[in-house]
């Protein structure tokens, strides 16, 4: 017995070959606009269970993903051992709202 599938493929394979369906070159076609972001690349490393899960916890407090705030820490990192980089005040911004309020009485 033959699948779904298989008696729609087998339709379209007589379709094509009676002729009922054709195909035309429809001429040059455009690329897709380049990616608004640098892209990224995926690198995995390990941690003991009890450091990924204060991570979490860490991430979760702050509104981020893990991933996100490791991402974050590690460009972190790159950025102070490279003293001469600067980084932009919307950068600025947000880690300085995601630092914990010195003294929650102060407005």
């Amino acid at each position: 017995m033959k699948s779904y599938a298989e008696k729609d493929l087998a339709a379209a394979v007589d379709a094509v070959a009676n002729g009922e369906i054709t195909f035309v070159d429809g001429g040059p076609t455009e690329l897709p606009p380049p990616p608004d972001t640098e892209p990224k690349v995926v690198c995995s490393f390990r941690l003991p269970v009890e450091a990924y899960q204060q991570l979490r916890q860490v991430a979760t407090e702050r509104g981020l993903k893990p991933t996100a705030l490791m991402r974050d820490w590690v460009l972190a990192g790159l950025a102070s051992a490279d003293r001469d980089r600067t980084i932009s005040v919307a950068d600025l911004l947000r880690v300085v709202a995601a630092l914990p309020d010195a003294h929650p009485d102060a407005a």
